[in-house]
């Protein structure tokens, strides 16, 4: 089996629904896309898959991306990394030519912060069992709540996470308040 990983980048701008945090406001990446592909056997020219294919068919499904408000992009109502990812794991998986694999989208948001949504889908949504292959659609909701001026009025705050660090910083704050 042959594994061919092609990437390429778009530039764009998105603000978390429903987040509390820097996150929530407006703010861009130079999103790095990398997608996966598997084939069996090499074609008469010795190729698994033609490289210079898959980065147009890579570009093309992140166009209209590309120097945009994801917020606005209408399968993208929550463009979060996560969402990302699947939305163009499932754009790509229709492109894909018989006897090639789509494995993974992989999202890198920041250097070093990534998304990878892997699946195993053969030409025509088929999984490699013969099944189709079942992928969520990503969240959609109202324009009014995709807004990216809007303001989260929730009534109740979702509790932030607790980082093993922060715990040992309050630990300390504690023992150093006790003496």
């Amino acid at each position: 089996m042959y594994r061919v990983i092609v990437s390429t980048t778009f530039d764009a701008a998105h603000r978390l629904v429903d987040y509390q945090g820097p996150c929530a406001r407006l703010h861009g990446h130079t999103w790095k896309v990398t997608g996966e592909w598997e084939r069996e056997q090499l074609d008469r020219r010795g190729l698994s898959l033609d490289l210079v294919h898959l980065k147009k068919q890579l570009r093309s499904v992140v166009v209209d991306m590309d120097h945009n408000l994801l917020n606005r992009i209408r399968e993208l109502a929550k463009p979060t990394a996560e969402n990302i990812a699947q939305l163009l794991f499932k754009r790509l998986s229709k492109k894909i030519p018989s006897g090639e694999y789509l494995i993974a989208v992989t999202i890198e948001e920041t250097p070093g912060c990534s998304v990878r949504y892997e699946t195993l889908t053969l030409a025509g949504g088929r999984g490699r069992g013969g099944h189709m292959a079942s992928m969520p659609e990503p969240v959609t909701e109202t324009a009014a709540e995709t807004d990216p001026t809007a303001v989260n009025e929730s009534e109740e705050e979702p509790p932030a996470p607790v980082y093993e660090d922060e715990n040992k910083d309050k630990d300390k704050e504690a023992k150093n308040a006790g003496t």
